[in-house]
Formats: C-alpha cells, structure tokens, sequence
C-alpha cells in the first residue's frame, strides 16, 4: 500500500522500520557523505537507524541532527520504485 494512503502511525511503524534496518529500500547519499572514510559512514548510518528526536505530529519521515560539527538530514521518500531514503550533509553554523 503506498504511504500516502496509510495512517500517520502505519507510516511512523514503516519509515522507522526502514530507517533503523536499512530494509526494502534504497540509500542515496550526498557528495560530501558519501566522500567520508568507510567507518565514519558507518557510523553516520547508526546515528540515523537511532535517532529519535522527532516532533509529536512527525510520520519520521524526516529529521536532522549535529553529528562531528556537521548537520546531517535525511528524508525518507515513497517512490513507485520503493522508499528511498536521501541523506545529507553540510558543515554547521558556529
């Protein structure tokens, strides 16, 4: 069923499914993610697939947060070919 046409609760239980086993979807990354070391990478995945810090009226479809002096985003998006999950990365604002 496409998330559009499931309750708020269904698409929270379906993108933070997705989001914490990186499962039935696809991953694409920004230049600057995707030139860190492998391990970093890693790390960057993990801290997505845990956060948690989303507003009360979410569908955890999209979030930010600070992670080694950069702010990462990611959005998670319901496409016909499945759901795509686009990360992003820029240095932050002191």
């Amino acid at each position: 069923m496409p998330a559009y046409l499931m309750t708020r609760e269904d698409r929270q239980t379906l993108y933070d499914t997705f989001r914490q086993t990186l499962n039935g979807g696809r991953i694409e990354l920004n230049t600057e993610v995707q030139g860190l070391d492998a391990r970093i990478r890693g790390r960057l995945l993990l801290a997505i697939a845990c956060f948690s810090r989303f507003h009360p009226a979410s569908d955890h479809s999209t979030g930010s947060f600070r992670f080694a002096g950069w702010i990462v985003t990611f959005e998670i998006h319901d496409e016909p070919s499945g759901l795509v999950m686009l990360v992003g990365m820029q240095e932050g604002v002191s």
